[in-house]
Parts: structure tokens; sequence; C-alpha cells
């Protein structure tokens, strides 16, 4: 259990993360508790994907030669199915919209203004966070490098995270809390794509951290969904848990899907492939879903 299987796997990871996010938007209802429970924290999918999509920005600033290829890379990457999507939304499901709108919820900017001009008519929240993070990414870099201690630097700029929900708790900008929430995560994330870049070593007794990080976060989370009522401060804390949980997870999904791929040969490969292939086209199943 290392976090170089979180990069050996990152594309499975990435499948699991999204098959655990359409399975928490299903309406089942699960009367197991433990699966009730697990549905209930399926959020924490979005916490996995971003947390992994820092490490491969990290790797990606380093391949790209400069700023504007690591922009090209991700517009290509993104753009073509996200605009597919956004425009064949509003055309056939949203006509009555204006076409300013269309226009600004397609470019991610009525998400982050409806609290403030009272239009809340908006596509989705988790692209448009996703640009936000991309833009920022090549800045954050350039202040990363120059850290000399790269986890303090990385404990300090993941402040902000909370910082921001109480400035939004404050003045009624609650709905902004799905992005604030998950910036802590995206850091971590980048972090370990630093560690794993530079070939960091890791102790041979690392599982005895991860472990335990994961069991408290399990823990964290239950106790936020069991106990805390108020619903306004619920949707602020409740993806804080998984800043335990995410790496942890990651690192035990990259160690089973280690022992699959080389135990179990060609059905370990079988059992694989659909993640791979959630993981691959995350971002269209993702739109579609």
């Amino acid at each position: 259990m290392k976090l170089t299987l979180i990069s050996k796997y990152r594309t499975q990871i990435m499948g699991a993360a999204m098959m655990w996010i359409m399975w928490f938007h299903s309406p089942y209802a699960w009367k197991n508790e433990v699966f009730h429970f697990i549905h209930d924290i399926g959020f924490f999918g979005v916490d996995v994907f971003l947390l992994v999509s820092g490490l491969g920005l990290y790797f990606s600033m380093r391949k790209s030669k400069n700023i504007g290829e690591f922009y090209l890379k991700r517009a290509i990457r993104i753009l073509p199915a996200y605009l597919i999507v956004t425009i064949c939304w509003y055309a056939f499901y949203k006509p009555e919209l204006r076409f300013s709108d269309k226009l600004l919820s397609i470019l991610g900017i009525n998400y982050f203004r409806g609290t403030v001009t009272g239009r809340s008519e908006y596509f989705d929240w988790f692209l448009p966070t996703l640009f936000v993070l991309y833009l920022l990414t090549p800045l954050y870099d350039k202040l990363f490098q120059k850290a000399s201690v790269k986890w303090k630097f990385t404990l300090l700029c993941m402040t902000i995270s909370p910082l921001l929900c109480i400035i939004f708790y404050h003045t009624g900008q609650q709905v902004l809390y799905g992005s604030t929430v998950r910036i802590a995560v995206f850091l971590v994330g980048y972090w370990i794509g630093w560690f794993l870049y530079e070939k960091k070593t890791e102790d041979k007794a690392s599982w005895m951290v991860h472990l335990p990080l994961l069991f408290c976060g399990v823990t964290l989370a239950y106790c936020v969904q069991k106990f805390l009522k108020n619903p306004t401060i619920f949707w602020g804390l409740n993806c804080y848990p998984a800043l335990l949980v995410a790496p942890a997870l990651c690192v035990l999904l990259g160690g089973l899907f280690y022992l699959a791929d080389k135990y179990l040969k060609v059905v370990g490969k079988i059992l694989l492939f659909p993640f791979y292939v959630c993981g691959k086209y995350s971002l269209e199943i993702y739109l579609f879903h």
C-alpha cells in the first residue's frame, strides 16, 4: 500500500470514483445500514477524483513546455464533450432561457454569480470548479516550487478552503460550498504529485498511517452524516472527512488493483477493465450522467 500505486492505477481509481458518484446519485434506498452509509457518502467520489486530478496536473505541468501548452491540453480534453452536452442541454431542455444566461452558464460564470444576482440557473457546479482550478494551477505551481518545505506550504494553502466557507456562510453564498470544500483535497493531490514525480521514498510501514487515517475519516463522516442536523453547516462540513478518506482510499484501491493485476492474471485484467473504461471516459460519463 504505497502512494506510487495511485499513479500506476490512476485511471482505474478515477473509474472507481465515477462509479461511486453514479451510485450516490441513484435513488435506490438501501436497507442495510453499512451500504446505506457508503451510498450516502458517495459524493466523496468527487474528492477522490479531484485528488487524482491534482496529482495528474502536477505531472502535466512538468511535461508541458509552457503554460499555453498546459491550457491547450486541458481544453482538448474537456471542451469538446462539455460543449456538445451543454449546448444540447440548453437547446432541448432549457429553450426558454435567454441566450445570455445560456452562454454564461456554459462558460461556468452563472454558477459563481448566481447567489449574488439571484439568477441561479446553471448546468453544473463541478466543471466550473475544475475550470477555475485548472486556470489557477500554473500560478499555484510557481509558488509551490518556490516553497522550501512543500508539505507546510500545502497545509498553509489548504486553510483557504475553510476561510472561504466562513465567508460564504456569512454572505449567504452556501451554494459555493461544493467548490470551496474541495480546494484542500485538490492541493493534497498536487503535493502527492510532487512527491511521486520527485521519486521521494516512502516508509515501508506507511500502511500503518493510511489505514488509521481511513478509519478516522470514515468515523468522522459517519458522525457528520448522523448527528449534524443544521443543513447550512452540514453542507460545509460533510466533505472535510474526505481529506482523510480520499488519500487512504486511493492507496487502498491502488493496492487492490495491483493485487488483482499481479496475481489474478487474465481474470484480474477482466475485473480491472470496467474501472479503466470508466476512468478513461470519466468526463463523458459524468456529463451524460
